[in-house]
């Protein structure tokens, strides 16, 4: 009975392409057309709620209360530092 490339003696394998090392394809494949699936706007949105989040735990931690402008402050340093993140990974790739 031939195998195929993702068969072997009855268990799957994993194609090429998502491949866990970046031989081959793998991460590198995806992270270039990562872009495509989620927009600029979505991951603002989606690192602002995370921000909002995050600030909100932290404020009600330390201070036991939630003023809004500490939140929002909070969150805005925390959105900063996201990108900020970004810029540097970003910028280290050849």
């Amino acid at each position: 009975m031939p195998l195929d490339d993702h068969w072997n003696n009855g268990i799957r394998l994993r194609p090429s392409h998502l491949s866990l090392t970046t031989e081959g394809g793998g991460f590198r494949d995806y992270n270039e057309h990562k872009e495509r699936f989620v927009s600029q706007f979505q991951i603002f949105i989606i690192r602002a709620i995370f921000g909002l989040v995050i600030a909100l735990v932290i404020t009600r931690a330390f201070y036991g209360w939630i003023n809004p402008a500490y939140v929002a402050g909070l969150a805005f340093i925390l959105v900063g530092l996201a990108y900020f993140a970004e810029y540097l990974r970003k910028r280290r790739k050849p």
